[in-house]
């Protein structure tokens, strides 16, 4: 099958048009919320969508069609994450450091409460490094650290 055959669309007839704009200037109600971020944070979007149902956040990639993706989720229902492919990129300006993340409306208050939920839980972003581990010296630093500590030089 191509790529084109494998992607979900609406019915025909099904939408007159498809409005976006940035959700702080929107003047409308969205049916879908698409973020951007750095791998990390999406990761957080996806602990939000699943911390009350579990389960995993799906995604498919090809390089290329992700804006099908859109479609995908609205049908479904479902969050999705999304590798940007070439549209993206060209079009959207997206960065090589960045992906995205689909939330229905239907969804979003579920996402935010279990992104509340992880965070009161201990997990955040930015994420934290585990510092709690006794650091070591190589082998040779110790062996002159105690040298120095003979000697008296400490």
């Amino acid at each position: 099958k191509t790529e084109e055959d494998l992607i979900d669309r609406f019915d025909y007839g099904l939408y007159s048009h498809i409005l976006v704009a940035p959700l702080n200037r929107a003047g409308f109600e969205p049916d879908m919320l698409m973020m951007y971020g750095n791998p990390a944070q999406i990761m957080r979007l996806v602990h939000g969508a699943l911390y009350n149902q579990g389960g995993a956040v799906q995604s498919s990639a090809m390089g290329r069609l992700g804006c099908a993706t859109i479609i995908t989720a609205m049908k479904n229902d479902e969050c999705r994450y999304l590798l940007p492919g070439n549209g993206d990129r060209i079009f959207g300006m997206t960065q090589d450091y960045e992906m995205s993340f689909l939330i229905p409306a239907s969804k979003i208050d579920t996402v935010l409460d279990g992104l509340a939920k992880t965070h009161k839980g201990g997990i955040r972003y930015p994420i934290t490094s585990f510092f709690n581990f006794q650091a070591a010296f190589p082998p040779s630093y110790q062996e002159q650290m105690k040298i120095w500590e003979e000697e008296g030089d400490l």
